[in-house]
């Protein structure tokens, strides 16, 4: 039997997520949750009210992650160095930090990008707007390179959304341990990104800068 005692809500968020990306969604129950911080289905219930509830919780924390790895990433950046020497310094700060955030977070990574397969029910509207909110850091350093001739004239949604998909793919393989050692994975990242950066500029697209 569990012992009763005091639990954090972000306790519950991070074992709920332990528990959705290792056993799925039919492995996540008020009793399993309760069990896996040892403690009783009340603090659950008091913290959520609700199962879904806990996975709108895990969701948000999860984008609430990588957002923070993101701003923290951007803020370690000299601003006046951005546009000189790498044109594409920004897009790389963001890639890194999308990749630190996978390596830190696994399990609440794989929820948020599971999809209905990882939460055991479809995506709501609010999930869709946080992925577009975490998206918008993407899409406007892309929109600063795309406008300083750097990048193909593409809107700057779709320049996010490649780099977006590359970047997630590499990760995936990595976390899923096929990638190797952590420094040839990241040396895999890093060329994974550089490639697509590389295709999407203008001259690799067959047009003119500006």
């Amino acid at each position: 039997m569990p012992t009763t005692r005091r639990v954090t809500r972000d306790d519950l968020v991070v074992a709920a997520a332990g528990l959705l990306a290792t056993k799925g969604p039919h492995g996540l129950s008020a009793r399993a949750l309760a069990r896996a911080v040892d403690a009783s289905t009340m603090a659950v219930y008091t913290h959520f009210g609700s199962m879904p509830a806990v996975i709108n919780a895990v969701i948000a924390e999860a984008f609430a992650r990588l957002d923070t790895h993101l701003a923290r990433r951007l803020a370690d950046l000299d601003p006046e160095s951005v546009d000189h020497g790498d044109p594409f310094r920004e897009l790389h700060a963001i890639a890194l930090a999308y990749r630190d955030n996978a390596l830190a977070n696994p399990h609440l990574y794989v929820v948020m990008f599971g999809g209905p397969q990882a939460i055991g029910t479809a995506l709501t509207d609010t999930d869709f707007a946080r992925a577009r909110a975490s998206l918008r850091t993407v899409a406007e350093a892309a929109a600063r390179a795309r406008d300083a001739g750097h990048l193909v004239d593409v809107d700057e949604w779709e320049l996010a959304r490649r780099l977006w998909a590359a970047g997630h793919g590499a990760v995936l393989l990595e976390l899923g341990g096929y990638l190797g050692a952590r420094e040839s994975a990241r040396e895999t990242y890093v060329a994974v990104i550089d490639a697509v950066l590389a295709g999407l500029s203008p001259v690799a697209q067959g047009s003119s800068p500006g």
